[in-house]
């Protein structure tokens, strides 16, 4: 996908971060764009940004946990801008904590956000890109969480994993019917976001705030250790203009911090050697 003037860019998660930076790539390229959020308010106040840039922007309130709330989403795009040529699944939360002391709804709350979001897009999107037949785009955000683990993330882990295999999957069921439809996915380091507090995007079926866990010591420290991973993360600054690049191209790996690689490389080893894991 090298023409972006004129085409719709579906991106979730666009409030803030990371997709309200793609949002506004997309408007500077020319793009129409339709910015979905379960954040209201903070979406209203980004879309307005995002216009004031030149772009025209759909900015609709939803919850892409939920299968259904995908499907309108797509639904509400076509019917307001007719294609849907780049697909940015973007939408993400962070919990940290062992898997023995965190709660199973926020265990669920991370897959269904993190990995389901992803499938719901692709699964409603891929089909309309396929019917239109035009060149399109798809950009997964999975995360450097998606190659190795850290401590106290391993839900994180786990459904940043599946969405990497889920995308890996994909791209080559795309690859065997020739499709024009290209894939990156975008698998940052840590860097200086909200990821670490979602709990102003925390759906009421997953809210237990009388819950003993969120007082206890154990998630106090998995909090202050999400703190410290992203304080010491890298700027937001950058990364949309390298991910558009990629979808122009159409480059399937972004993995965006060389210091990185270091760890990639060993787990790969330990795998090969069939060695035990090294302690990060």
């Amino acid at each position: 996908m090298k023409e972006f003037k004129g085409k719709t860019a579906l991106i979730t998660g666009s409030a803030m971060g990371f997709g309200a930076e793609f949002a506004k790539e997309a408007a500077r390229r020319g793009m129409k764009v339709a910015m979905v959020d379960i954040q209201q308010d903070a979406l209203d106040t980004m879309a307005k940004e995002v216009a004031a840039l030149g772009a025209e922007v759909l900015p609709i309130c939803a919850d892409v946990s939920l299968y259904e709330e995908m499907q309108r989403a797509v639904k509400e795009t076509r019917a307001k801008f007719g294609t849907i040529d780049l697909l940015i699944n973007n939408a993400g939360v962070m919990s940290l904590g062992t898997v023995w002391e965190t709660p199973i709804r926020d265990m669920q709350w991370i897959v269904d956000t993190d990995l389901m979001s992803i499938i719901y897009g692709m699964h409603e999107v891929i089909p309309v890109m396929l019917e239109q037949a035009t060149p399109c785009h798809i950009v997964n955000v999975c995360s450097i969480a998606g190659f190795i683990v850290n401590r106290s993330m391993t839900i994180y882990d786990a459904a940043k994993f599946a969405a990497v295999a889920a995308s890996e999957a994909t791209n080559q069921d795309l690859l065997k019917l020739k499709a024009d439809i290209g894939m990156t996915i975008f698998c940052p380091g840590f860097v200086q976001t909200d990821l670490n507090h979602p709990e102003p995007k925390r759906p009421a079926r997953f809210q237990a705030p009388d819950d003993p866990y969120y007082q206890s010591e154990a998630f106090a420290k998995a909090t202050k250790l999400g703190d410290r991973f992203l304080a010491n993360g890298k700027v937001n600054e950058g990364y949309a203009q390298k991910v558009f690049e990629c979808v122009e191209q159409n480059r399937f790996y972004l993995l965006t911090e060389q210091e990185n690689d270091q760890y990639v490389a060993t787990r790969h080893q330990n795998i090969q050697k069939q060695e035990n894991p090294t302690l990060l």
